[in-house]
């Protein structure tokens, strides 16, 4: 049975979920700011993140590693090296977003004229 982990709003989970739409499988809703919650995810992923798709004893932790099984497992079409590339591109940005979000959330001025923000 596939389950996959997931957190409201995740940018990184959206496309393991259309890749699952109509197929089995069992949504697990992870709140990544309950320190309970947060504690069971790490038991299961060491990198404390979502997505994570487990497939009986396999643990896959990374949305395009997901993403590349998924595609594998369920025989769909590959993508395009360009669309690899634009994947990189998305994620990259959709990573700066998430990291922004996390030190807004950690009371870090992101506002500020520094190298990171910028």
């Amino acid at each position: 049975m596939l389950t996959l982990h997931d957190s409201a709003g995740s940018l990184f989970v959206r496309r393991a979920r259309l890749l699952l739409a109509g197929k089995e499988h069992e949504f697990k809703l992870v709140n990544i700011f309950n320190a309970d919650e947060k504690a069971a995810l790490s038991k299961v992923n060491p990198t404390i993140k979502i997505p994570v798709l487990q497939d009986g004893d396999l643990t896959l932790f990374d949305s395009r590693v997901i993403h590349r099984y998924l595609v594998e497992k369920l025989q769909l079409d590959t993508i395009s090296w360009e669309q690899e590339n634009l994947l990189t591109v998305i994620d990259g940005v959709s990573d700066s977003l998430v990291q922004m979000f996390l030190l807004s959330r950690s009371g870090t001025d992101t506002s500020a004229d520094e190298f990171y923000f910028n």
